[in-house]
C-alpha cells in the first residue's frame, strides 16, 4: 500500500484510456489511447503525497492500452508491480517506450505477458535506476524494429 496506509478511490481519463486507483493503491489502466497527454497531466505530481503518481504501488493494465508519450512512469515512488490481465495488451507506439519506468527504484516486478513493441522506435532507459527490479521476462513479447534499446542502465545520479 504504498508509502502510505491506502488510498483515497479515483477515477479519471488519460487520454481515451479511463482508469481506477482503489483503496488498495493499485491503478488499473483500461484500454485507449494516451494521445500526447503526460502522464503528470493525467495522474498528478509523483512528489505530491496524495497524488495517483505519488500513491500508485500496482499497477494492473485491462485491454490494450496504446502508450505514446515517454517517461510515463517516471519516478514513481511507490510503484512495485506491474502486470496485465489475461488477453490484456500494453502497445508503447514509437517513443513511448523511452524511460518508461525511468528510476521508479520500487519496481520490483514487470510482466510484459501481452506487450506489443512491434510500433516501438525507442526503449531508451525503460527500466534505467530501477535499483529493486528482480523480474523482467520479455516471454511473449511481440518485438518489432527498435532503433534504441538501451534497456538497463544506471541510475544517474540524483
Amino acid at each position: 500500500m504504498g508509502l502510505q496506509s491506502g488510498c483515497s478511490v479515483r477515477h479519471g481519463t488519460w487520454g481515451t484510456a479511463s482508469w481506477t486507483l482503489d483503496s488498495d493503491c493499485t491503478l488499473t489502466i483500461n484500454g485507449g489511447d494516451t494521445g500526447s497527454m503526460a502522464s503528470a497531466t493525467a495522474f498528478g505530481n509523483r512528489d505530491t503525497v496524495g497524488s495517483v503518481a505519488h500513491d500508485t504501488t500496482d499497477i494492473l493494465i485491462n485491454g490494450s492500452l496504446i502508450l505514446r508519450t515517454n517517461l510515463a512512469f517516471f519516478l514513481w515512488p511507490s510503484l512495485t508491480h506491474f502486470r496485465m490481465t489475461s488477453g490484456a495488451r500494453f502497445i508503447p507506439a514509437g517513443s513511448g517506450g523511452d524511460r518508461t519506468f525511468f528510476r521508479a527504484g520500487r519496481l520490483a516486478s514487470v510482466d510484459t505477458t501481452g506487450w506489443d513493441l512491434s510500433q516501438t522506435t525507442n526503449m531508451y532507459g525503460m527500466f534505467s535506476g530501477c535499483t529493486s527490479l528482480t523480474s523482467v521476462s520479455m516471454v511473449g513479447a511481440v518485438i518489432g524494429t527498435i532503433t534504441n534499446i538501451t534497456v538497463c542502465s544506471p541510475a544517474a545520479p540524483a
